[in-house]
């Protein structure tokens, strides 16, 4: 029955999105057709079984699958860990801590922000957490390949999880040895989990430490500039972890793409400062009831170190170390303080509610406040009901885009299309926000489209000479010289796809050998004359 709880709740909040159509923000875009990745990256499989699956299921339909089960599975997840904590299992506690879990300013922002791969991971985190308690409990084969197989769903669904699971390994050893644990099986048996996830994803971890994946080459293009664009909210330290002692502090949140709880209720400083009663109360009766207490220590140590690796703190440490730069956006370590949070909370309410049921011996009161309880979570963040607060509904794509596909794939020579205005991201009418550029997933045939960000002087995540020629030489200059088509040639671009949304391109129709060969309200293509067929 608690399964069927957080899958009801993750219906409920998706209620508003269920209708036919694409849930679009920043990041997650969904296209009718899900192509195959064009690079082999850790999450490779997962979009290869998207692939697959969109053969028999409608695109849409996978993407609202996909947040049911991130939604869901974040409850169920903590309800696991809660239950496993506990010297005398905790329904209640385990119930109400799912439901933190899975509502929350975090997963909120996260979920804004269409980080779908990131809420993925963590949704997964509290299942690891609880596998690697286990193997400190019973350090054998069994637990080391349940640690082993959680790494590798991690890995594959979001890179940057791994990184929290680091730190709660890195924590559980140094606090089962001050326990006095039995450390050389453990660490043995540690060891014997990593390297049997090292083996189960060679195919991406090779690449990547030899320096030769795309990832590898987007990370040896972050710097200094890219850490101070992603970093957590806050002009200090002290600023910082006062918004991520609320789960805020994405760098997202202070850019207005989407409401905040705290807009849209004024008292939310004050229900966010009861939430922080209750973590403080939840974990003094939690020294109580878990059996060993080593596991709550194991779990707050690994959030404290999460808080301190979230801020700039330890920003030249990120620097100095091989990969370390891969995480330039350090807010995911708060999904561990999600964590913590989502426990105390749990138990701090369900210890309440068992104080009424004993004070008053009434089901009817004992009845009323397990119903506020449950509502905490909502109070906290009310903008995950309504469709985000009505900031999200399905959306599907114009009928013109569907036609200038078909009209490009009736080409059948070997060319690459341009596609116009040249941005990463950008506000089309069809999503009615600002969302990444999904022109490269939606036609069939090759398109380029920007890689610039540009958000604070970020470097694109994943370099491209050929995209860097385009955006400091090929267009700059366009307006000025009259030989685009034979440019436009030299890197194998046969059409220039311009999409209403585009307003400086004008000087494209005035250029020899540019000609106009599809023309709609909502998109235009253009051929380039000029072009002369090869080998891509």
């Amino acid at each position: 029955m608690p399964y069927v709880f957080f899958i009801a709740v993750g219906v409920v909040l998706l209620w508003p999105l269920l209708s036919p159509g694409f849930i679009l923000t920043l990041d997650m875009i969904f296209t009718p057709s899900i192509p195959l990745p064009d690079h082999v990256t850790s999450s490779y499989l997962f979009y290869f079984t998207l692939h697959v699956l969109n053969g028999f299921l409608p695109a849409d339909l996978l993407q609202k699958i996909l947040l049911l089960l991130l939604l869901s599975g974040s409850g169920m997840g903590m309800y696991r860990l809660v239950k496993y904590l506990a010297k005398q299992p905790n329904t209640t506690a385990a119930i109400i801590a799912g439901l933190v879990y899975m509502v929350n300013p975090f997963v909120y922002s996260r979920l804004m922000a269409g980080q779908f791969a990131v809420l993925l991971g963590y949704a997964c985190l509290p299942f690891f957490i609880k596998s690697f308690l286990c193997l400190i409990e019973k350090p054998t084969t069994r637990n080391a390949v349940c640690v082993a197989a959680w790494l590798t769903v991690i890995g594959i669904l979001s890179i940057h999880t791994l990184a929290l699971c680091a730190v709660v390994m890195v924590a559980g050893l140094a606090v089962a040895r001050i326990y006095r644990k039995k450390m050389a099986v453990i660490a043995l048996a540690s060891a014997t989990a990593v390297v049997m996830f090292f083996v189960a994803s060679f195919y991406w971890l090779l690449p990547l430490i030899a320096g030769e994946s795309s990832t590898a080459q987007a990370i040896r293009g972050f710097g200094g500039t890219d850490q101070a664009a992603f970093a957590t909210v806050g002009g200090s330290v002290w600023e910082q972890l006062v918004n991520i002692a609320g789960l805020q502090g994405f760098w997202a949140d202070a850019t207005e793409l989407y409401v905040l709880p705290q807009h849209v209720l004024p008292s939310w400083p004050l229900i966010t400062l009861g939430v922080w009663v209750l973590v403080g109360y939840g974990y003094v009766r939690l020294r109580r009831h878990l059996t060993p207490t080593m596991n709550l220590h194991i779990i707050a140590c690994a959030a404290l170190v999460a808080a301190v690796l979230a801020t700039t703190l330890l920003s030249s440490l990120f620097s100095a170390l091989p990969l370390a730069m891969g995480m330039r956006e350090p807010h995911k370590f708060v999904g561990l303080i999600a964590v913590v949070f989502a426990i105390c909370v749990g138990w701090s309410l369900a210890s309440i509610i068992a104080y009424i049921a004993r004070l008053y011996n009434n089901r009817y009161a004992t009845a009323a406040v397990t119903v506020c309880a449950l509502l905490v979570p909502f109070a906290w963040t009310p903008t995950m009901l309504g469709g985000m607060h009505g900031q999200l509904q399905p959306r599907v794509y114009p009928t013109e885009w569907f036609a200038a596909n078909d009209f490009l794939n009736a080409d059948k020579s070997n060319f690459r299309a341009l596609f116009l205005p040249w941005h990463g991201y950008q506000r089309f009418d069809f999503s009615g926000r600002i969302i990444m550029n999904p022109a490269d997933r939606f036609f069939d045939k090759p398109m380029l489209i920007s890689n610039e960000l540009e958000f604070r002087g970020a470097a694109p995540t994943f370099p491209d000479q050929t995209k860097t020629y385009i955006t400091k030489t090929l267009l700059p200059q366009a307006s000025t010289r009259n030989d685009l088509a034979e440019r436009l040639n030299n890197i194998t671009i046969k059409y220039i796809v311009i999409a209403q949304e585009d307003s400086g391109s004008e000087h494209v129709a005035h250029q020899p050998d540019i000609k106009l060969v599809f023309n709609t309200d909502k998109i235009k293509i253009y051929q380039n004359m000029q072009y002369t067929e090869r080998q891509i």
